[in-house]
């Protein structure tokens, strides 16, 4: 009886070491051929596929790496902890792009793709575009199902740490994000769309059921705008899940931890859940860093099911912290804020300028803390603000909703009014009077009946009528008499209750 020795390249879809096909991993003699050489080796053709391993060291790259379907990329581990902009620093497998193409690695139209217990570093002095790429290549289901674990993406990049476009169904566990520079604004960017032009990637209808569970990531960059996750929401974004993770701002005007922009204004974009987040900005920035900011590149729009639970942003900022900001015109429909605390208690939840719409009492605000404001400039449909349990006190929405009618220059409703009713209500203001100085009535039945009539005005100072609103004439004398005003208020205090 004869042995045969078995090689890789006779076992279809199994294992090739990138060593084996002249790989050096010294961090300096470019080894792309052999990457792509061992991949060859393995790939069959849609069916087949199978591991592509590095062992311990640093391995240049001069363009980027494609995998084809049903590769998988191995290492020996990535560095644990924080890294400097010397990939040297990297302990494990390290895949170094040194090179202005797409991507260090891109899984570019494949799917079952994936990267484990590895690093992916961009070159200071000649960046990639991105570090990981996955996106589509045609509108049907050509990208997703990928799993990456335990795997760092690092250094500097021209668009993003990773890219991620139209893909479905991956699940990224253990993930390590560090953007260093290079130009890039993100760290991790995701949209329908090939919005920053990496690889001629192809929109599709829908890309949803995304899971990130275990990640950090962190953006150095200081350019206007950053983000650590940015989400560019259309029609199909649904189901997006950020678990027990961090993530970490540098200065940068009008930058935020995570980004949610609405491109498209559908009923199929929902669904997204952060759990168990943390943040932390370490410099100041003007105005500070937002935590959560909401915008619209369409204009009105809607938002829905966004779920914030046991996050715990730790800015490093002073002053206003902004946790949730919304632009004008978006809608956030079906918000849930539970179990949400912060170092910084300074307006903790603050819904900046966009509509909260809540006709299903699906604004949810659990187990807060006290002093914090969700202050919002438009409308707070439905009023109650929903299950409130364990103690929540002061947290308050800043109002009216309608302010309407004659001489409205003489009469204002103070920025800072807080309504503390817990029902709609509607007052009725109007001017009865022309002894000096002047006075006034006020109705909360429209005009039907009068709670107080002939009441003088004070001209200049809050005058209060009831559940805390005030009213501010700037004039004293030189009224007409019927000058009136409708005020429109939604309850806004929250009740303290204690269980």
């Amino acid at each position: 009886m004869s042995l045969t020795k078995v090689s890789n390249s006779m076992i279809t879809g199994a294992f090739a070491n990138v060593m084996d096909f002249g790989a050096v991993g010294n961090g300096t003699t470019d080894d792309t051929a052999a990457i792509n050489a061992a991949i060859a080796s393995i790939y069959t053709g849609t069916n087949g596929g199978g591991t592509v391993f590095f062992p311990r060291g640093n391995y240049l790259t001069t363009s980027t790496i494609y995998l084809p379907q049903s590769v998988i990329l191995l290492g020996t581990g990535r560095r644990p902890g924080p890294i400097s902009g010397n990939p040297a620093n990297i302990e494990g497998s390290c895949i170094i792009g040194k090179h202005s193409g797409a991507a260090v690695v891109s899984c570019k139209g494949s799917a079952y793709t994936g990267l484990q217990h590895i690093s992916l570093f961009g070159d200071q002095t000649t960046p990639p575009k991105t570090g990981l790429c996955v996106g589509r290549t045609t509108g049907a289901a050509s990208s997703g199902r990928q799993y990456f674990e335990d795997i760092l993406i690092a250094g500097y990049f021209t668009e993003a740490a990773i890219y991620s476009i139209a893909v479905e169904e991956s699940t990224w566990l253990n993930v390590d994000g560090l953007l260093l520079g290079g130009g890039a604004k993100y760290t991790f960017y995701t949209s329908k769309t090939d919005d920053l032009s990496v690889d001629s990637l192809v929109s599709s209808s829908n890309w949803c059921a995304n899971t990130f569970i275990g990640f950090n990531l962190l953006n150095q960059s200081t350019t206007a705008d950053s983000a650590a996750i940015y989400i560019s929401v259309a029609a199909g974004t649904q189901g997006w899940t950020f678990r027990d993770g961090f993530t970490g701002m540098t200065s940068g005007a009008t930058s935020s931890h995570i980004q949610i922009n609405i491109t498209e204004d559908s009923d199929y974009a929902r669904d997204f859940v952060f759990d168990c987040v943390g943040s932390e900005s370490v410099s100041n920035a003007s105005p500070p860093i937002q935590v959560f900011k909401v915008s619209s590149s369409i204009g009105a729009c809607s938002l829905r099911g966004l779920v914030i639970r046991s996050c715990t942003p730790g800015q490093l900022l002073g002053g206003t912290q902004f946790y949730l900001f919304s632009a004008d015109d978006v809608i956030l429909n079906g918000l849930v804020l539970y179990e949400t605390i912060s170092d910084y208690p300074s307006s903790v939840w603050r819904i900046t300028n966009g509509e909260v719409n809540t006709p299903q009492q699906n604004l949810i605000v659990r187990n807060g803390i006290t002093s914090s404001t969700i202050n919002s400039k438009q409308t707070i449909h439905q009023g109650v603000l929903g299950q409130v349990t364990k103690t929540l006190s002061l947290n308050t929405i800043y109002g009216p909703v309608r302010f309407t009618g004659t001489g409205v220059n003489a009469m204002t409703i103070p920025s800072t009014v807080v309504m503390t009713g817990l029902v709609q209500r509607e007052v009725y203001v109007e001017i009865d009077g022309t002894p000096t100085p002047n006075t006034f009535k006020w109705s909360v039945n429209n005009g039907s009946s009068f709670v107080a009539t002939n009441v003088p005005i004070t001209a200049g100072t809050p005058q209060s009528l009831q559940d805390a609103i005030f009213i501010v004439f700037s004039q004293g004398t030189g009224l007409t008499i019927g000058d009136k005003w409708q005020c429109l208020f939604d309850p806004v205090l929250l009740p303290t209750v204690t269980h």
